[in-house]
């Protein structure tokens, strides 16, 4: 896969219905989850290609019970020029 997504939250339990993904529950600080993250995300030949603070916008907004969460997309370079380079529509 060429592009992917991870989401780390502050929130423990998953919702029953998105039970199809890959789930750690952990003690750690949530920069320090998010610090791993990147970390592994590099280690593999990925890298970060964006970055949503989705829950840093919902508190911005006004919904301070939100949780401190965030998406980060990332892709393999490699894999994506050679996508690009086939087609790139």
């Amino acid at each position: 896969m060429a592009f992917g997504l991870l989401l780390a939250s502050s929130l423990a339990p998953a919702h029953p219905s998105l039970d199809s993904g890959y789930q750690r529950t952990t003690e750690k600080a949530f920069e320090n989850v998010l610090w791993d993250l990147r970390f592994a995300v590099t280690q593999r030949n990925f890298r970060i290609v964006g970055r949503n603070r989705i829950g840093k916008a919902l508190r911005e907004r006004g919904y301070e019970d939100s949780p401190r969460a965030q998406v980060l997309e990332f892709c393999n370079l490699s894999y994506i020029r050679r996508a690009l380079d086939l087609d790139r529509r």
